[in-house]
């Protein structure tokens, strides 16, 4: 084990045969979940050969199970190409735009109804009621929704790894990341354990 300046929290070095941990890792308390990832690591060189294999081809088949999953979250023109960022922040403003306006509509029919201007907080209020709103909201969703996706993708493919997503860089890391996972359910479904059971 070595702790060192490292620009991840930590490493497993095969030539060396030995654990890397940032020192900056220890100091913000992830130090178990790191330290357990690059035990994984340093095990994972005495998997045998029919094991890795099979780790190999599940590995490929998540991570494209993951991209696939990821891609399905972006919205796409009637000919089936991805709008860009620019095409969804048009329509967004465009929806907001027809939003004002249905939110103006409903202020002069509850003012028609009422006989005196309503309160700009019982506009909203009774425009959010509608059918419309609901389906405005929900296409606002469907919109960060895409954001966040291309987001996610465009990071993957440039090397800028999430916690969800690190797992499918590389088949070594798929292997230390299910494990540390399955180590840590273990450990957690042992800890609730009444004292003295196995």
């Amino acid at each position: 084990l070595s702790l060192k300046q490292l620009s991840a929290e930590g490493r497993f070095n095969f030539a060396r045969k030995l654990i890397e941990i940032n020192r900056r890792t220890i100091a913000t308390g992830e130090f178990k979940y790191t330290m357990v990832h690059e035990l994984w690591h340093s095990l994972s060189r005495y998997l045998p050969a029919k094991d890795l294999k099979r780790y190999a081809k599940e590995w490929k088949v998540a991570r494209e199970r993951y991209l696939k999953d990821t891609r399905k979250k972006l919205l796409k023109d009637k000919n089936g190409k991805v709008l860009s960022a620019k095409q969804v922040a048009k329509l967004r403003d465009g929806l907001i735009l027809r939003g004002k306006d249905l939110v103006e509509e409903t202020r002069i029919k509850m003012k028609e109804k009422l006989g005196a201007e309503p309160a700009r907080s019982d506009v909203l209020d009774a425009f959010q009621e509608t059918a419309e709103s609901k389906r405005m909201q929900k296409t606002f969703d469907e919109f960060e929704t895409h954001r966040l996706a291309q987001a996610e993708l465009d990071g993957f493919s440039k090397g800028l790894y999430t916690d969800q997503n690190y797992r499918f860089v590389a088949v070594d890391e798929y292997f230390a990341e299910m494990l540390k996972d399955q180590f840590f359910l273990h450990i957690n479904k042992k800890a609730l354990a009444p004292e003295g059971s196995f």
